[in-house]
């Protein structure tokens, strides 16, 4: 397992990770090693002709072995973040205004906290899961959207609800897209897709009725879509809303 091109290139053979595919669930006297999910949630999602389970040159094809992966309740591949410890420094964003340095597509371009390319192979499939959705076009996540909208839904998403730069205060309001998240939910977040089998679905009508626009950005949670960039105010006290939580996607962070 190697994030390089080619199988018998220098770097995949110092760097690569070998998995005896066979010993995947086999049993030990000391019950440690290899992980043992049940069956049911570690599957393989196999690429044939025009089927994409997982996109990518490097997808695999009918004929070739793969790595499993787990599954939710419902066959669908879970999602897995985990932030890059290498990010330090302030968020904030990037001089053309259009990006900021807490999530990125692709971590070659600068470093971030988080991190597109590393999910794509599945938020490009276009017939995912047991459910065989196209979270390519059905997702908030997917290549569809525009990359500013993916960053902007990426920081919503795994940006901490608890840790805004700043929001302004009742009488004056920060711009929406001026407030940023200093951390994330969790050094790791897992993201299964619910019912509906898709990442933060365009379809899903309770979670777009939280936010205007194409992207969820970070800021709605603390942003009134429909009162002019307002904060959320209940009983005049500012109010949080978690905007992901609102989807039914399930989402959980942890790590230290």
């Amino acid at each position: 397992v190697h994030p390089f091109a080619g199988t018998s290139s220098s770097r995949a053979s110092q760097e690569g990770v070998w998995v005896e595919r066979g010993l995947i669930g086999q049993k030990t006297k000391s019950g440690k090693g290899y992980f043992t999910p049940d069956v049911r949630f570690f599957i393989e999602q196999v690429n044939e002709g025009g089927v994409i389970r997982q996109a990518g040159s490097s997808g695999a094809a009918s004929t070739d072995g793969t790595y499993p992966d787990l599954v939710d309740a419902f066959g669908q591949p879970l999602l897995i973040w985990i932030e890059d410890d290498s990010a330090v420094g302030k968020v904030s964003k990037d001089s053309n205004g259009t990006s900021n340095n807490f999530a990125r597509i692709r971590s070659n371009e600068r470093p971030a906290r988080h991190y597109w390319n590393s999910n794509a192979a599945f938020l490009k499939a276009t017939q995912f899961g047991k459910k065989v959705v196209d979270n390519d076009t059905e997702s908030l996540l997917g290549s569809q959207m525009s990359e500013t909208d993916r960053v902007d839904t990426m920081t919503g998403l795994l940006g901490n609800t608890a840790a805004a730069n700043s929001i302004g205060s009742i009488t004056t309001a920060a711009n929406v897209d001026d407030i940023l998240p200093t951390a994330s939910r969790g050094k790791i977040v897992i993201q299964g897709a619910g019912a509906d089998g898709t990442f933060l679905g365009k379809g899903d009508v309770r979670g777009r009725g939280q936010f205007k626009g194409d992207g969820m950005k970070y800021g709605y949670n603390f942003i009134d879509p429909g009162t002019s960039n307002k904060l959320r105010i209940v009983d005049g006290k500012p109010e949080t809303v978690d905007v992901a939580a609102s989807f039914d996607d399930q989402i959980v962070a942890g790590g230290s």
